[in-house]
């Protein structure tokens, strides 16, 4: 039993310091608008709910210098190794673009990720830029007035819900020691044990 429990401890410490962690496939949808602007009224977007439906064939048209900041709910999107973090959507055919910045303090601060491109699903990594905190708001900035609905036609922001970062190397350290140890003491336990007898 004790050496199953010292077995168990070894894999985990391996597996931790083997690399890090495979992400969740599943994915979540920005759904809580933050803040937004509309250029075109000098004012907030009177509605907004094409931009946070899930419904990739309903969108907010974005016309230039117009914004809107989307959260995920509950959840925040790391960087996923070896794999696409965010997916923003755009179903307008006039070669409309936008700016993507991202925001691990709920829209406080924004760092920029990448500019997203018209009529397909542009798939972002944050690994592009370095970003390491988790991505809790994403803002979307149209930079033209392209197409019969003017500018950037956002239909849906998406990230690979709560994935993870890799685990470093020291964090599966304290694990490997443990088990060592315990091996070890199994062992000098046995032998001692196999003199009396």
């Amino acid at each position: 039993m004790f050496t199953k429990l010292i077995a168990g401890m070894i894999a985990a410490s391996l597996t931790v310091i083997g690399g890090s962690q495979v992400a969740r496939a599943a994915t979540v949808d920005a759904t809580i608008v933050i803040e937004s602007f509309d250029s075109d009224t000098d004012s907030p977007f009177r509605d907004t709910s094409n931009a946070v439906d899930g419904n990739v064939t309903t969108f907010l048209s974005l016309p230039t210098g117009s914004f809107i900041t989307l959260g995920f709910s509950g959840v925040r999107v790391f960087d996923a190794v070896g794999q696409d973090d965010l997916f923003i959507g755009e179903v307008g055919n006039g070669g409309e673009d936008a700016n993507v910045f991202v925001s691990s303090d709920n829209g406080s601060s924004f760092t920029f990720l990448a500019r997203a491109f018209g009529n397909q699903i542009t798939n972002l990594d944050l690994a592009d830029i370095g970003f390491t905190a988790g991505v809790n708001a994403v803002k979307i900035v149209g930079l033209d007035r392209g197409g019969s609905a003017p500018g950037f036609d956002l239909s849906v922001v998406r990230g690979l819900e709560n994935s993870v970062q890799p685990v470093p190397l020291p964090a599966g350290m304290p694990l490997l020691i443990g088990a060592l140890a315990g091996l070890g003491w199994v062992a000098r336990r046995r032998s001692s044990g196999h003199r009396r007898s």
